[in-house]
């Protein structure tokens, strides 16, 4: 269901669908951003979160967007640890009824990390 690429020395994604249909979109600028959950919204479009980390000496940085069948996107919000946000290993999201949805991180059976659950609203 997903996929990355390099086209003109752009880090990208490409999604695949079950017909067959593919589309492809620039991963979030950020080094080793990869998309860890997709979401299909009712109107076609797909909710992409991602996480980019290097190293624990370098910001974690979770990033949400909206991606369209024409390869448009659009940025939802952008969580880096070097901006005092807490984030940590987030790699799941779940729709849960209307524009509400629940995004959860894993604390990896480590004691330096935590299991943050997180409910929020998509204003469309």
């Amino acid at each position: 269901m997903k996929g990355q690429n390099a086209v003109d020395g752009q880090h990208k994604h490409k999604l695949y669908a079950l017909d067959g249909k593919q589309w492809t979109f620039p991963a979030y600028p950020a080094p080793n951003s990869a998309i860890v959950a997709l979401e299909a919204l009712e109107d076609g479009s797909v909710l992409i979160l991602e996480r980019a980390f290097s190293s624990i000496f370098q910001p974690v940085i979770i990033s949400l967007r909206r991606v369209w069948l024409s390869g448009n996107h659009r940025l939802i919000a952008v969580f880096d640890s070097s901006q005092a946000w807490e984030v940590d290993n987030f790699e799941g999201l779940t729709h849960h009824r209307g524009k509400y949805f629940f995004m959860v991180s894993d604390d990896n059976e480590n004691s330096l990390q935590r299991t943050l659950l997180s409910y929020w609203e998509l204003i469309i």
